[in-house]
């Protein structure tokens, strides 16, 4: 998360009309830990959901969680 907040950065027209709200973004990991088809979930506002995405895709790989040891 302090990755994701560090990234961001709030376009500058939708800072200057004062656009807030959640963008939930949807995305796989897979078995190796990359992230596949992020997509945007609940929408706020075209730039800010671009802007989402993009640090979404900037992750780097996650540790894929194991059930039972497997």
């Amino acid at each position: 998360m302090k990755l994701v907040m560090t990234s961001f950065k709030m376009p500058q027209e939708t800072s200057r009309s004062r656009v807030a709200g959640t963008t939930v973004v949807h995305f796989i990991v897979t078995k190796e830990g990359k992230l596949h088809s992020p997509s945007i979930v609940k929408y706020v506002h075209p730039d800010i959901d671009e802007e989402v995405l993009r640090v979404v895709n900037t992750l780097p790989n996650f540790a894929p969680a194991l059930e039972e040891g497997n």
